[in-house]
């Protein structure tokens, strides 16, 4: 019997991270995963996986990682903070602490998977989406730290072989972010608009699948690749399929982003207040509904990883609104 291929996930604790993690597991590898210091193992002890705990702010933390794998998969992130320099303390120094905790054991991997995001590169014109060329002009603190990671990654050459993928908006099961605020409100007969905006979307199952091929492809190493599906979506139609996913008719109510802005910036407070970290941050609402359009063309990964969405907005929608609502999130 051949052995079984070892892989690391960090993040593993994460949304996109329990996804991959159990796909990996239905693939016969052999998973270790880093859990960060509020992540629940609770979930994990009914697969088999390797639990490591760690920071990725705390090296010493790492150092039960440093053994030989054949493909690690870089999820660990922070996407939100209330604090300063947080996101670049873990995005980029984090990620660069890991990998110089393998080169200085000469336990480079075959591939290394880092999940960047299209915030690296920064909203796209109105019915342009960017290419893996597009200049990288990042409007947020996240973007600049996954845009730093990236550029450390690429760098360092047959040294440490690096994939990136640039992630979009990515919702399915399991997520409490990005698009359940649209579940949550509709549910409620509620649909808030803060004018027109276009993305590319991904659900979660197809992302997993694309992570796990650019990092099995031989020559995808020093490549940079977008995920998502094929085509874009507006804001509207977003409204229109999560309304249909959950058989309800939403009241449309227009709100001014000045008034908008103003209520993050109170559940901010509120959230700092109480130590927690907010739903929504100013510098998402900002990134997210200032700019306007967040699209990404996923050619190169169709071309050179046979990349295909299996799972349209529609589908998808419907999928996770089910989840949501055995769940009693909604």
């Amino acid at each position: 019997m051949s052995e079984r291929v070892k892989v690391l996930c960090t993040g593993a604790g994460g949304f996109i991270g329990r996804h991959l993690v159990r796909y990996l597991l239905r693939k016969n590898r052999e998973v270790w995963c880093l859990l960060g210091p509020k992540d629940d193992p609770s979930e994990f002890k009914t697969i088999d996986v390797r639990l490591v705990s760690g920071d990725l702010t705390e090296p010493g933390s790492l150092k039960p990682l440093a053994q030989p794998y054949s493909y690690i998969y870089h999820l660990g992130a922070l996407t939100k903070s209330t604090a300063a320099g947080d996101l670049d303390r873990v995005n980029f120094d984090g990620t660069r602490t890991l990998v110089r905790l393998f080169l200085s054991r000469g336990l480079a991997p075959r591939r290394f998977l880092f999940t960047s995001s299209i915030a690296a590169v920064g909203p796209s014109a109105w019915g342009c989406p960017h290419r893996e060329s597009s200049p990288c002009l990042p409007v947020s603190e996240y973007g600049w730290s996954k845009y730093r990671a990236e550029r450390f990654l690429l760098g360092l050459g047959d040294r440490f072989p690096a994939t990136v993928v640039r992630l979009p908006l990515v919702y399915g099961p399991g997520s409490q972010g990005g698009l359940f605020a649209y579940f949550r409100l509709i549910n409620r007969g509620i649909s808030l608009s803060l004018g027109r905006a276009e993305a590319t979307v991904g659900y979660v199952d197809d992302i997993v699948r694309g992570i796990v091929l650019a990092a099995e492809n031989p020559r995808s190493s020093g490549q940079v690749y977008f995920l998502g599906e094929s085509r874009s979506y507006r804001s509207e139609e977003v409204v229109r399929i999560i309304e249909r996913s959950l058989r309800k008719r939403a009241l449309k109510i227009r709100i001014p982003y000045c008034l908008a802005s103003a209520g993050i910036h109170f559940l901010e407070r509120h959230a700092r207040r109480r130590n927690r970290r907010p739903g929504v941050s100013q510098a998402e609402l900002e990134e997210y509904l200032k700019y306007r359009s967040w699209l990404a063309a996923v050619d190169k990964a169709a071309s050179e990883l046979k990349y295909r969405t299996e799972i349209p907005l529609e589908a998808g929608a419907r999928k996770t609104a089910q989840w949501y609502l055995r769940s009693g999130l909604l």
